[in-house]
């Protein structure tokens, strides 16, 4: 209690994850505290009475349960706060130290999330570049390598904005290396490590391109960016989330005011589909916890309807990775057994 502003902070983003993942009344509570963890940082500005890294990280569990509970003016307003503390104490890097990383993880979930949810450039910078790990080619699936091969001959054949090339090949690297994950668990621990960051890292670049100079081939750009992170978050989910009740949680539903003031920038179907996307996500809410840990095939379908107003084809790599999702079985079972030993 020594800190109000750490303690209302760490009370509101539990109560609104508790709100949003074990689907319990906990709304109200969570915006309570986060009021008073806003008064308390107030009162610590004032007499000048902080540690700047616990008072960081009480930005950013506000910014996270903001988005928790779906007030993302107010989480922006809580992570632009948060990116001017942290530049004047050197930057987003600095906070790679072993003793602030948690602080950098809290952030990336906070300002990741949220561009996420409103499809919007990310408030922070990644502090490093997309990048995949090279695999053993007699481990590959042959299917998904040839889905794989008949993509990246399609968009070779196409005109791309040369950021945007280079981020749709390697998210074909990224369904390769999460095959690999799921089929050989004992030897991928490089692979996992790389896969986590390299997720992190497209989505942060993706998301920051701007189309703007490309008036005549904007709306077709815009489409194949919503189209990639979708992917992104499909795949991304399989790898992160073990427990399928959390995944579902967790599956992005996009804000409907940012849908609506972007709409204009798509092919008017990519707005309907995501309106439906939003639909699907929030029934499997209301569907019985299951061990059930397959996309489910709506959400293939929508993104793949998508993909349709874009000149970028994944969805044949992305449909035979999820063909192999029998592995991640296997995989998911033995990440479990060993957290219980």
């Amino acid at each position: 209690m020594w800190n109000k502003t750490r303690f209302f902070s760490l009370l509101a983003c539990t109560a609104a994850y508790k709100a949003r993942v074990e689907e319990d009344d906990q709304t109200k509570r969570g915006a309570i505290y986060l009021g008073r963890a806003l008064v308390a940082v107030r009162e610590q500005v004032q007499r000048k009475d902080f540690v700047r890294r616990d008072f960081l990280y009480s930005i950013v569990n506000m910014a996270i349960c903001a988005d928790l509970l779906g007030d993302h003016a107010a989480s922006l307003i809580h992570l632009r706060a948060a990116k001017f503390v942290v530049d004047q104490g050197g930057g987003l890097s600095s906070l790679l130290d072993p003793s602030q990383i948690y602080i950098f993880k809290s952030i990336m979930r906070a300002d990741l999330g949220g561009a996420i949810i409103t499809l919007s450039c990310p408030v922070f910078i990644c502090p490093w570049p997309p990048a995949t790990l090279p695999l053993p080619q007699d481990k590959l699936d042959v299917g998904l390598e040839r889905a794989a091969c008949s993509a990246l001959v399609g968009i070779a054949e196409v005109t791309l904005p040369k950021d945007l090339y280079e981020y749709v090949c390697q998210i074909i690297e990224c369904a390769r290396m999460l095959q690999f994950i799921w089929s050989y668990p004992s030897e991928s621990a490089a692979a996992i490590r790389q896969l986590g960051s390299s997720f992190t890292a497209i989505s942060y670049y993706l998301l920051s391109l701007s189309f703007k100079e490309y008036s005549d081939e904007r709306k077709k750009l815009e489409a194949t960016r919503v189209s990639l992170m979708i992917w992104i978050i499909l795949m991304s989910h399989k790898f992160f989330f073990v427990d399928s009740r959390a995944g579902r949680a967790l599956t992005p539903i996009f804000d409907s005011v940012s849908l609506n003031a972007q709409k204009r920038f798509w092919p008017s179907a990519v707005y309907f589909l995501l309106k439906e996307w939003n639909e699907v996500v929030q029934s499997s809410l209301c569907e019985p916890n299951t061990m059930d840990i397959c996309t489910p095939t709506r959400l293939i379908r929508i993104a793949q309807a998508i993909e349709c107003e874009t000149d970028v084809r994944l969805g044949g790599v992305i449909e035979r990775l999820f063909e192999l999702e029998p592995s991640r079985r296997t995989w998911a079972k033995s990440i479990i057994n060993s957290d219980q030993l």
